[in-house]
C-alpha cells in the first residue's frame, strides 16, 4: 500500500502542479512568458542551468535533497549537494513570489520524490534530508510539496519525525491496482511500444502467469513489473518462439534462478539461512518478530537485527500490526523476491 503526503495549502483553490520534469522555473516561464524574463531570479536560474549543462539526455538540476529548479530540455544538468545550498532557497522564494504575485497563481504543487528514491533503504537518511529542507524550502508560502512512500516509509520518515509531522498533512492512501487494471496497463504499454501499426501486438505474459506473479507480490506493481522484465529478457533469449507469452512454469523456473542469485549476493550466509527458515515456516503468512525469534533460535536483540537487515534489503515487508492487548506487535511477511527465490 502506498501513501501520498502533502503539505496542506492555506486555501482550497487549485494550484499549478509540478513534478521532476515540470518545476517551478518551468511553470513561471510557461505562464509568464516575456513578462518574467527580466526578473533577476529567472535570469539567475537560467544562468545556473546553462552553466551546469552537459551533453547528455535527460535532466537533473537540484537543490540538496532532491528539489529541482530545472526543466526537461534533453540535456542533463547535475548539481552537487553544495552548488545551490545558498542560492537555491532564495531562488525558490523569489520564483514563488513571481508565481503568486505577478502571475496570479494560487500556488505551486511540487512532487519532491518517492521516499525510497531519496535515500535508498535508509529511512533515517531520508528523514534527515527532509528535515534539512524544512525551513529553507518546505515552509516557503505558495509552495506545496508531495512525498510518496509505503506505509512503513511514511511512518519511519514522516510520522516518527516531529519536525516533518508538523509540516505535512494527513496522507492519502493509494490502494494497489486490481489485476484487471494491471492487464489494461500492460496492454497500453504494448500498444505504445508497437513499431508496426499493421502487426498485432503479442502479449508479454499469459493471464494466468500475470495473476500468479501479481499475487506473489501482493499488489506491488513495481516488483511485479521488475520480475516480468527479468523473466522476459531470459525467456526471450532462450525460447524457440520469443513472441509467445510467458507461461507460469517457465516464468517460475527463470525467476527462481534470478532471485536466488540476488539473495546470495545481497545476504550473508547466516541471513540467507534465516530467510530459508522463515520461508519454510511461514510461506505467504504474516508473522511477528516473536514468532520469527522461535524459528531463528537466537535472542531478541539479534532477531531484531536480522529482521531489520532482511527488511532493509527488501526480502521482508511490514504488514500492519497484530491485534491483541498491550502494544501492537509489528507483522511482517516475505516479499515476492524471497517467495520466488525459495519456491
Amino acid at each position: 500500500m502506498t501513501t501520498i503526503y502533502r503539505t496542506p495549502p492555506a486555501h482550497q483553490n487549485p494550484v499549478r502542479q509540478g513534478n521532476n520534469s515540470d518545476h517551478i522555473y518551468t511553470i513561471v516561464i510557461e505562464y509568464g512568458g516575456e513578462l518574467v524574463q527580466s526578473h533577476r531570479a529567472v535570469q539567475t536560474t537560467r544562468q545556473l542551468l546553462l552553466a551546469l549543462e552537459t551533453r547528455h539526455y535527460g535532466f537533473s538540476a537540484g537543490l540538496p535533497g532532491g528539489l529541482s529548479l530545472g526543466v526537461n530540455t534533453g540535456a542533463e544538468r547535475d548539481t552537487s549537494a553544495h552548488a545551490l545550498a545558498i542560492q537555491g532557497p532564495d531562488l525558490l522564494r523569489q520564483l514563488a513570489s513571481i508565481a503568486l504575485d505577478d502571475l496570479g497563481l494560487e500556488g505551486v504543487l511540487i512532487h519532491v520524490n518517492n521516499l525510497e528514491n531519496m535515500a535508498g533503504v535508509e529511512a533515517e537518511t531520508a528523514a534527515q534530508t527532509l528535515r534539512e529542507l524544512r525551513d529553507p524550502c518546505l515552509m516557503i508560502p505558495g509552495l506545496h510539496y508531495i512525498v510518496v512512500g509505503t506505509d512503513d516509509a511514511i511512518r519511519r520518515v514522516i510520522t516518527d519525525t516531529p519536525q516533518l509531522r508538523s509540516v505535512f498533512g494527513h496522507g492519502e492512501v493509494v490502494h494497489p491496482l486490481s489485476v484487471g487494471e494491471v492487464e489494461k496497463l500492460l496492454e497500453k504499454r504494448y500498444e505504445y511500444l508497437r513499431l508496426d501499426p499493421k502487426r498485432p501486438v503479442p502479449p508479454l505474459v499469459t493471464t494466468e502467469s500475470l495473476h500468479e506473479l501479481y499475487e506473489i507480490f501482493r499488489g506491488d506493481l513495481r516488483g511485479t513489473l521488475s520480475a516480468l522484465e527479468a523473466a522476459a529478457k531470459r525467456i526471450a533469449a532462450l525460447g524457440e518462439h520469443p513472441t509467445d507469452p510467458m507461461e507460469p512454469e517457465a516464468m517460475r523456473s527463470v525467476l527462481r534462478n534470478v532471485y536466488q542469485q540476488y539473495a546470495q549476493a545481497a545476504l550473508n550466509a547466516n541471513e540467507l539461512n534465516v530467510l530459508r527458515k522463515l520461508h519454510a515456516q511461514f510461506g505467504k503468512e504474516t508473522f511477528t518478530q516473536k514468532q520469527a525469534q522461535k524459528v531463528i533460535g537466537v535472542g531478541k536483540p539479534r532477531t531484531s537485527e536480522i529482521v531489520s537487515a532482511l527488511t532493509n534489503r527488501g526480502f521482508l515487508l511490514p504488514s500492519g500490526f497484530a491485534a491483541g492487548r498491550g502494544r501492537p506487535a509489528q507483522l511482517s511477511h516475505l516479499a515476492g523476491t524471497a517467495l520466488l527465490a525459495f519456491q
